[in-house]
């Protein structure tokens, strides 16, 4: 046993060695990809890799990575979530991880290729692309895949903040686009992470500027919030501490629970986070002191910023990191890119076999449609530049300058 320290203590370090884990099979993974792109043979590649830190790894998983057999000792799903948690925990305390970011997105594209059931090793099948078995064959003269053609949608999950407007003023063309894919029969359903305003008010917001739109429409991170608290088994009682917009508060209220103030905030047995104007030092008080008096803590999101005209101003990101370090537990996040926002999505558009996500953030809206198993847009309208797109570990399957140029880009010309 290694002894780490005080309570708490133990969670904190099996967060470090699961990233050691996967960061280590990573780029494990990513070198032989390399080298069987580069056109070396298994032989020199595993010579190579043993003169490097990489070398017993190397060595101890070339007969899996060989004959393509990962038998579960730690499943990829059980992996995949503790990656989470490592996000989580690492954005709670204000650490850049990128490394340990970009290994936690194989870890979620093998468990949207079927994997989550075999062994977390199974990552390497998902990095080197399904060519982990049967004989070497050099790939450097490999013609290109030809261009993807035009796609049909019968489904849309259109996120707001920086693709339908940017602080409240519409982006040019994004009505006309919005009205050419449902002319042609493509649902549409609008998700924010946003939990400032109501459904019916964003949908109001939408027909004011030309999108013709009802609470139906519209799914915002307030409103899942809700559900997940709703949802929640072995509750003493339904009280919970809202630290958020007045929409937030209707919303939980209307999930059964009784409002606490901030003075009965240890009273509280959910604590739900979503940014706000009125934040203080009395709100973040209260919500750890519920969180440390055991309540479970609810996030709507965790961007930090959101695309304003005059730039990026702070999310509810930038308030949950606050309270989860002021509280010393890491939150439950509901809203994009966790699944469980993409899965409500899908059930909304029930019906649609094909479904993708638009959306201006490469982690929100990109990494989690991928791992919802979503066809991903990006659009450059919002807080995304060419150049964060060129660093992104995932890449969408389309990029457009703007919601205008969505229907053209999928076929729609008439």
């Amino acid at each position: 046993m290694l002894y780490v320290g005080d309570l708490g203590a133990g969670a904190a370090a099996k967060l470090v060695a699961n990233a050691t884990l996967f960061g280590t099979l990573g780029a494990l993974g990513e070198a032989i990809s390399l080298a069987r792109g580069l056109g070396l043979s298994p032989e020199a590649t595993y010579r190579v890799l043993a003169a490097t830190p990489l070398g017993v790894q190397a060595e101890r998983r070339r007969v899996m990575i060989e004959a393509g057999e990962y038998r579960p000792r730690f499943p990829l799903t059980l992996a995949r979530k503790d990656a989470r948690l490592i996000a989580d925990a690492a954005a709670a305390a204000g650490v850049d991880l990128r490394l340990i970011t970009a290994a936690g997105t194989w870890l979620a594209e093998a468990e949207q290729a079927g994997l989550g059931d075999r062994d977390y090793t199974a990552m390497l099948k998902t990095i080197l692309r399904g060519c982990d078995t049967g004989p070497f064959h050099p790939q450097r003269d490999a013609p290109p895949a030809p261009a993807r053609g035009p796609v049909g949608y019968d489904g849309l999950i259109i996120d707001l903040d920086g693709v339908i407007w940017r602080g409240g003023d519409p982006i040019p063309g994004a009505a006309e686009a919005i009205a050419a894919v449902r002319r042609h029969g493509t649902r549409v359903l609008f998700v924010t992470n946003e939990p400032r305003r109501s459904r019916s008010a964003l949908a109001a917001r939408l027909a004011e500027i030309g999108i013709p739109a009802t609470a139906a429409d519209v799914m915002t991170s307030a409103a899942v919030a809700a559900r997940v608290a709703g949802s929640l088994t072995g509750l003493m009682d339904r009280r919970a501490l809202v630290v958020g917009p007045p929409a937030l508060h209707d919303e939980i209220k209307s999930a059964g629970f009784q409002l606490v103030t901030s003075d009965q905030a240890r009273e509280a047995k959910v604590a739900v986070v979503g940014g706000h104007e009125g934040f203080d030092y009395r709100e973040l008080r209260a919500a750890a002191a519920a969180v440390r008096a055991g309540a479970q803590l609810l996030a709507t999101g965790r961007d930090a910023v959101f695309p304003m005209p005059d730039g990026p101003w702070p999310a509810t990101g930038a308030i949950l990191a606050a309270i989860e370090t002021a509280g010393g537990t890491p939150a439950v996040v509901v809203g994009k890119p966790e699944q469980i926002m993409f899965d409500i999505a899908r059930e909304a558009l029930t019906g649609c076999a094909r479904i993708g996500v638009l959306g201006d953030h490469l982690t929100a809206d990109i990494q989690g449609a991928k791992s919802a198993g979503l066809d991903a847009i990006l659009v450059l309208s919002g807080v995304t530049s060419h150049a964060d797109l060129e660093r992104a570990p995932i890449q969408p399957d389309l990029v457009l300058d703007s919601l205008a140029a969505l229907p053209e880009a999928i076929g729609l010309r008439s």
